[in-house]
């Protein structure tokens, strides 16, 4: 992630005074930014690599461990759900990408495992913030992430179809969409159901990065 990371989560009016659980370190900006916004951070990683990546990028960036965020290491999901104090907020922005592996599950299996967790950790009037990977999203038909999700390798992406039908299963009714072009990774811009993207409200810069390959012409494709 760069800086325009931090857009999925910027626009966002968290609470005041809020505590937040990320499980998964995707990136510093990001942890920067829910540092700065929330009034404490638990950020959960699976080994202490991890830990100890995220502690050289805290202080390289001067933030404070012992300020307002505490790192926990939890080795699986057995281990995250034992945590024992309630959030405001799970954020698991980018978390299903970070635990693809996990066990040989895909990424359907992992969010519904994430989503259990999720439910028990936050409070009554709690919020969980997801950010996943769209199947069925221009990234990952028209770059080189084409060649992977659509010929190799399905696991790592999911569609709202299977996000809907975690929902359900786990019987959470009260959620939102938002779109986000070109990904969460690299926002530019926000959509939702009651504004959908339109050829004319989609041209920006579709930029992503190193995946960059373009297949076909984005904005003409959602024409």
């Amino acid at each position: 992630m760069n800086q325009e990371s931090i857009n999925v989560i910027k626009w966002y009016p968290f609470k005041e005074n809020a505590t937040i659980l990320q499980i998964g370190y995707g990136s510093i900006e990001l942890l920067k930014e829910l540092c700065k916004e929330t009034q404490k951070v638990i950020l959960v990683v699976n080994d202490e690599s991890k830990k100890n990546q995220a502690l050289q990028e805290l202080n390289k960036n001067e933030i404070n461990v012992n300020n307002n965020i505490e790192i926990i290491v939890a080795k699986n999901f057995e281990e995250i759900s034992k945590i024992q104090v309630k959030f405001d907020y799970i954020s698991l922005i980018g978390t299903v990408n970070e635990y693809r592996d996990y066990n040989g599950n895909n990424a359907k299996q992992i969010l519904q495992s994430l989503i259990k967790i999720s439910k028990n950790l936050c409070k009554d009037n709690g919020k969980i913030l997801l950010a996943v990977d769209n199947k069925f999203g221009m990234k990952f038909w028209t770059t080189l992430y084409a060649q992977k999700n659509i010929l190799c390798n399905k696991n790592f992406t999911l569609s709202k179809t299977e996000i809907n039908d975690i929902l359900e299963k786990e019987n959470l009714k009260n959620f939102k969409y938002y779109y986000l072009l070109p990904d969460y990774k690299r926002t530019n811009v926000i959509f939702t159901d009651r504004c959908l993207p339109s050829v004319e409200s989609i041209t920006r810069d579709f930029t992503y990065g190193e995946e960059e390959f373009a297949n076909f012409n984005e904005v003409e494709a959602f024409a």
